[in-house]
């Protein structure tokens, strides 16, 4: 599947610009969706 890797890529490129402006903000829900984060990007490479 070459959707899903290209899809990941992009998605981590926004991910790194929004991922400060809501660590300024609030950190404990920067931490929230940092795990949603990690369990989308398994759910991509794994299928």
């Amino acid at each position: 599947m070459q959707a899903g890797p290209h899809l990941g890529r992009v998605y981590y490129r926004s991910w790194v610009r929004i991922a400060p402006i809501l660590r300024g903000g609030s950190r404990r829900q920067a931490q929230h969706i940092d795990r949603e984060v990690v369990s989308l990007g398994l759910l991509v490479s794994h299928s």
